[in-house]
C-alpha cells in the first residue's frame, strides 16, 4: 500500500502523504492528515481487527496499545504484512515522542529497502546519477542501483509503475470492505454458536457414558472381581472417556472465547474502521 511502503516509511508526514495522493481518493472525499494517521496506525490494512484502540471522547487520540485488543482474522484481505503495520507503528510512535526530528530522513528515492535485483536479489538503492554541464544541462538520472552486481533502474519509470499499481486500488470501497467484513462476523458467530451446542451435546453423551462406567465399574468391586482383565478395561475406559471430556470442555471454552471477542467487535464495529 502505498501509504505504508512508499510515503510513512520513507518518513513523510501525515499532511505531506495527504497532499500528494489522488485528489478526492479517501471514499470520495479529500484526504486529510488525520485520516492518513488512521490508516497508518490501524492494523486493519494487515488483516488485523483491533478494537479499544481510541479514546471514545477525544479526537483521533489513541489509547496505549496495552489496551488494545488485536486479533488476526482470515475475513479481511491484508495489503501489507504485520511486521510492515508494526514498522510503521514503531516509526509512529519514534516521532511521537520526538525521537526523530519531523523532517528528517525524508527522501526523493520512496521504493529504498522495498526493492530487490532480478539478478541477485540484492537490495536495490537510490543514487542520484545526474550531473550538470557549465552550461546548466542535467545528463543522467536517478536510478535503484544494486551494488552486487551493478544492475540499476530508473527511478521515476520505477515510481510511475507503482504509482499505476495504486491508483488501481482507489476503486475499492472501503466502507463496503468493512461491511462486509461486519456481515461475516456475523456469520462466523452464528457458525460458532452452533458448534458450541453441538460440542454440548457431544459432553452431554460423554457423561452419560461415564456414569454407566462408573456403576460397571461398582458392580465389579462389589462381585470382588477387581483382579479380573474385565475390570481394567472399564478403567482404561473411563480414562478414555474423561480425557475426552476434558478435551470438549477446552474447545467449548476456546469458542466461547471466540464469541466474546467476535461479539465485542460487532459491537464496537465503528472502532475497526479508519
Amino acid at each position: 500500500m502505498l501509504i505504508y511502503s512508499e510515503l510513512y516509511k520513507n518518513h513523510h508526514g501525515f499532511s505531506s502523504i495527504a497532499r500528494q495522493l489522488p485528489e478526492n481518493s479517501y471514499r470520495g472525499k479529500a484526504w486529510t492528515k488525520d485520516r492518513v494517521k488512521n490508516i497508518i496506525t490501524n492494523p486493519f490494512y494487515a488483516g488485523y481487527i483491533a478494537i479499544r484502540r481510541k479514546h471514545e471522547k477525544k479526537h483521533n487520540a489513541l489509547k496505549d496499545r496495552s489496551e488494545w485488543i488485536m486479533k488476526k482474522s482470515p475475513l479481511i484481505p491484508a495489503v501489507l504484512t504485520i511486521e510492515e503495520w508494526e514498522y510503521c507503528w514503531n516509526l509512529y510512535k519514534t516521532k511521537n515522542e520526538r525521537k526523530i526530528p519531523p523532517k528528517h530522513f525524508k527522501t526523493s528515492f520512496l521504493l529504498t529497502g522495498l526493492l530487490k535485483c532480478q539478478n541477485c536479489n540484492g537490495d536495490l538503492i537510490g543514487k542520484d546519477q545526474r550531473t550538470t554541464s557549465n552550461q546548466g544541462k542535467v545528463y543522467g538520472k536517478k536510478v535503484y542501483l544494486c551494488k552486487t552486481c551493478n544492475y540499476k533502474i530508473d527511478a521515476d519509470d520505477a515510481h510511475q509503475t507503482v504509482l499505476r499499481v495504486f491508483k488501481s486500488y482507489q476503486g475499492i470501497d472501503t466502507e463496503k470492505l468493512i461491511s462486509a467484513v461486519q456481515e461475516k462476523v456475523e456469520t462466523e458467530i452464528s457458525n460458532v454458536k452452533k458448534s458450541i451446542e453441538d460440542l454440548k451435546v457431544s459432553w452431554q453423551t460423554e457423561k452419560r457414558k461415564l456414569q454407566l462406567c462408573d456403576i460397571e465399574i461398582e458392580k465389579a468391586f462389589k462381585r470382588k472381581e477387581e483382579k479380573e482383565p474385565h475390570i481394567k478395561i472399564l478403567i482404561i475406559t473411563k480414562d478414555r472417556i474423561l480425557n475426552k471430556i476434558h478435551q470438549i470442555e477446552r474447545w467449548i471454552e476456546e469458542k466461547e472465547a471466540k464469541i466474546k471477542f467476535l461479539e465485542e467487535v460487532q459491537k464496537n464495529g465503528n472502532l475497526i474502521k479508519a
